[in-house]
């Protein structure tokens, strides 16, 4: 027998995720929101209330960071799809190929084939990096058309082309912490409570570093220890996509953290499953 490469159940399990009516249905949506996020920025823009006395555009208050432009309109697509749907759609999915196929039994025929479970795990989240490549791709093209009728040719379009490039990046790493969490939980529920509660857990770490920070001297060496620290925080580098935006910066530790936490998912999920016993 033929021993197939990680490329090829790479492609296979593509294949299969693809078949998924939910893994469809992101991709259907991704385009939909390609075409709000420019549309709403439009209609915003010619939108106008009263702040403070002068007259400002309803699209300044709800996008802040987002330019009058084609590209702002992409950002305001990438804010859009970043913001809850899809992240819960990408967990859904990876817990479903990884947990759900557990319990329903059809994992033990991916274990089946002459490979090891390392190369069945890299698979399965390489078929998750390629639905999100796609739809951030249908995303990207959808509101960069729309972008350009509605506005025309003006903006930062490679500030923009970065954003979503970094958002592949954040949502690897998603894709990774989702897998480990289904490994180790091995229902689809349980893994996405066990995602809530990654997610509280963060948010939390968040705000007793910065309550420490605020407690300490600025001038004191442990607070500019806690101030570095806190971009390298996960959650905190899942907004990395942020830095796309003109009125802000690239944040280096996020990066950083992102292929940190990939890999440290990656390797724990591989240990795991090496170890986990597959009815």
């Amino acid at each position: 027998m033929t021993r197939p490469s990680t490329l090829n159940l790479w492609a296979a399990e593509t294949r299969k995720l693809l078949t998924r009516s939910s893994a469809r249905l992101g991709l259907v949506l991704a385009i939909a929101v390609g075409v709000l996020g420019p549309m709403l920025l439009r209609f915003f823009s010619d939108t106008e209330f009263e702040l403070n006395g002068a007259p400002t555009a309803m699209a300044t208050f709800l996008f802040p960071r987002a330019e009058h432009d084609a590209t702002g309109g992409q950002f305001v697509t990438l804010r859009l799809r970043n913001q809850l749907l899809f992240p819960l759609l990408l967990m859904w999915l990876a817990a479903a190929s990884c947990a759900g196929e557990y319990r329903s039994g059809t994992l033990r025929e991916d274990l089946l084939r002459p490979v090891s479970r390392s190369q069945v795990l890299l698979a399965k989240w390489g078929a998750l990096l390629s639905w999100i490549a796609l739809s951030l791709a249908l995303s990207w093209v959808v509101s960069a058309a729309t972008g350009a009728l509605l506005f025309g040719l003006e903006g930062h379009w490679l500030a923009l082309i970065s954003g979503y490039g970094s958002s592949l990046a954040s949502d690897a790493m998603l894709a990774a912490l989702t897998l480990l969490v289904a490994l180790i939980c091995r229902s689809v529920p349980g893994t996405l409570v066990g995602m809530f509660l990654a997610w509280v857990v963060g948010v939390l770490s968040g705000f007793a570093l910065n309550v420490a920070s605020a407690l300490l001297s600025v001038d004191h060496e442990p607070a500019r220890w806690i101030e570095a620290l806190n971009p390298w925080l996960p959650n905190q580098a899942a907004f990395a996509w942020i830095g796309c935006a003109p009125s802000e910066a690239w944040v280096g530790p996020h990066f950083g953290s992102i292929a940190l936490t990939t890999a440290v998912c990656l390797f724990l999920g591989a240990w795991i499953f090496r170890r986990l016993d597959v009815p």
